[in-house]
């Protein structure tokens, strides 16, 4: 480890977040990945505050340590972190993790599975699945050429507990797929702001796919553009092609509300119009809006389904409300 190395590993982990990587090119880039430690009462996750608290730090460090670069990064290392010293080892056994061999082992380098330590000693073992049964493959760090975890978004934390209350069990659980595109800026904004997204949402099940280490999944879901995000339960399968930048267009697209917007059934009291089609309330419900209905009140949320069971309402144009009407006014009793 040269001079620079050490300081920036010093001056990481006084910081109180656990160095995964440093990285230097050729253009003169020196990257500095973090991570927060295990039990971190300040969360799980890299924030943008922390990189900024810890490229400050560095600056003046690099400085007196003499260290020349022409930009300085520090960032996150990702949903899809790298496992580099045995301590992430450690860290991550039971996770799913992502395996690329130095040389090939009956023809094959790579392997996704299960990272479990070695009953018998030392070494570390990937479980796997070859299309019939499972299977088990024992290395050392020493035969690793790159090993990353399996990039699955858990908002309740990497290691959280799946135990659910009875009632939620029969509930659907939102299901959706993220393809994308290499490890590009514009990839890694979407998932950004998926992770943004879907953090109020109750426990969604999210996998991010990226098509250049897995085509067949883009070819079985006929993905054509990337990023693309695909809800597949709750049914029936739904899919929005962008950077997902547009949190209220996705919401729409997807068909997903949060669970604290009232239901589209209930009006906005006292005012006996339902929210999805009185123009006085704030949508708070997010549908499909797709195609505008025919002869939607001015200022009114588009294509709104109409609640089950109930026709949708149409009023004579000389009864609809104003825009600026309120709960209590004339236009709303």
């Amino acid at each position: 480890m040269t001079s620079w190395q050490g300081a920036i590993e010093r001056t990481v982990t006084g910081l109180g977040y656990e160095l995964v990587d440093t990285e230097r090119t050729a253009g003169g880039l020196l990257r500095v990945t973090i991570d927060r430690l295990p039990g971190d009462p300040g969360g799980e996750f890299v924030t943008v505050d922390d990189c900024e608290k810890v490229t400050r730090q560095l600056q003046h460090v690099l400085e007196v340590e003499d260290c020349a670069y022409a930009r300085l990064e520090v960032s996150s290392p990702g949903l899809d972190r790298p496992l580099k010293k045995p301590a992430d080892y450690e860290r991550f056994a039971g996770s799913a993790i992502e395996l690329t061999l130095k040389l090939a082992f009956q023809g094959r380098k790579k392997y996704s599975g299960v990272l479990q330590p070695r009953p018998e000693g030392e070494g570390w073992r990937i479980v796997f699945n070859d299309g019939k049964t499972d299977q088990a493959l024992d290395f050392s760090l020493d035969e690793v050429r790159e090993a990353r975890l399996v990039p699955v978004i858990d908002f309740k934390g990497r290691r959280a507990a799946a135990a659910k209350p009875a009632a939620d069990a029969a509930a659907p659980r939102v299901q959706l797929t993220l393809f994308v595109y290499g490890r590009t800026t514009r990839s890694q904004r979407a998932v950004n702001n998926l992770h943004a997204i879907c953090r109020p949402l109750e426990d969604p099940e999210i996998l991010v796919v990226d098509v250049l280490e897995d085509p067949e999944a883009a070819d079985r879901e006929k993905v054509v553009a990337t990023p693309t995000l695909i809800r597949r339960l709750p049914p029936p399968v739904r899919r929005v092609v962008g950077d997902l930048s547009d949190r209220e267009q996705v919401l729409a697209g997807l068909g997903l509300r949060y669970l604290d917007a009232p239901s589209p059934t209930s009006g906005c009291a006292p005012c006996p119009i339902p929210t999805w089609s009185c123009p006085s309330c704030p949508p708070t419900w997010a549908g499909s809006t797709s195609s505008s209905r025919a002869g939607s009140p001015r200022g009114a949320p588009r294509s709104w389904p109409a609640p089950p069971g109930r026709p949708r309402p149409s009023w004579p144009r000389s009864t609809w409300p104003r825009a600026s009407a309120r709960p209590g006014s004339p236009a709303c009793s």
